[in-house]
């Protein structure tokens, strides 16, 4: 898609996992692209409130050290979707649903010839319990994800669902002791996507990414936001990159084929490349 697209470089950003990179890497070679190894860590910081994510970058082409904080990450996240899992099925009364029959089946979909992944490089999320529930037939087609999560997660029907994620300051360190480059993703979503809100929360603006830099942050990610105010939030994350010498990155937010978003050809940017 991306070779399609006329793309010259290229990431793969997968949520908490770099078990994809080599596969990814291997075939951005084969088209003719560059590529480096990439990852999208879950993360929070207690004092400005920040409960979202990071991008990470290694154009060295090393992360052994942000590769074993995100290990124990999943380590700790698969076994409590194990345990939600287990409770899903019993308060659903849907007992040929199991946290095992659906991770043998997502490894086993794998296409065959292609590099093996083990269980522990799989990060599971909530959604992998909706989808699971709707294969067994206990959700109707009807109900979407933000339905499900509302009425059976936020109000704890189904146990604790509140995942294990590192502090930002970890998650930079972790980067950074790899030789990698930080970018702050959709910072948009800080301001609920309205660029009104993010000119009026100047002051918290300029805060966060301030409190960001002293971790480590080196770009701002220029966002496929969708919608009406997709250029008037970039713009203003353009503008606030200028004023803080900080770098851009780009990202389309594509989750593949089977997804809504599938905007890696119509979304990208001129990306000027990581310090020598």
């Amino acid at each position: 898609a991306a070779r399609g697209a006329g793309l010259e470089a290229a990431s793969l950003s997968d949520h908490d996992t770099l078990a994809g990179v080599p596969e990814f890497l291997a075939a951005a070679k084969s088209a003719g692209l560059v590529a480096w190894p990439a990852v999208e860590i879950d993360c929070f910081d207690a004092l400005s409130g920040y409960r979202s994510e990071l991008l990470a970058y290694f154009p060295r082409g090393e992360y052994a050290a942000t590769d074993a904080l995100l290990a124990g990450v999943r380590a700790e996240r698969r076994r409590m979707m194990a345990a939600l899992f287990d409770r899903a099925s019993a308060f659903f009364n849907a007992p040929g649903m199991s946290f095992s029959a659906y991770e043998e089946a997502e490894l086993a979909a794998r296409p065959a010839g292609k590099a093996s992944i083990k269980p522990e490089d799989m990060r599971y999320g909530k959604t992998d319990l909706f989808r699971a529930l709707k294969a067994s037939g206990a959700l109707g087609a009807h109900v979407d994800y933000r339905e499900f999560k509302k009425a059976y997660l936020k109000t704890g029907l189904l146990g604790p669902a509140g995942f294990p994620k590192p502090s930002v300051q970890e998650a930079c360190a972790a980067v950074l002791k790899d030789g990698g480059f930080l970018s702050l993703p959709h910072v948009g979503h800080c301001f609920e996507d309205d660029p009104k809100r993010m000119k009026k929360e100047k002051a918290r603006f300029d805060a966060l990414i301030e409190r960001f830099m002293g971790f480590g942050l080196s770009y701002l990610e220029i966002y496929a936001y969708g919608g009406k105010h997709e250029e008037a939030l970039n713009g203003l994350v353009w503008i606030q990159a200028q004023a803080m010498g900080l770098g851009l990155s780009y990202g389309s937010d594509d989750h593949g084929p089977e997804a809504k978003k599938a905007r890696i050809g119509s979304f990208y940017g001129d990306f000027e490349g990581f310090p020598v």
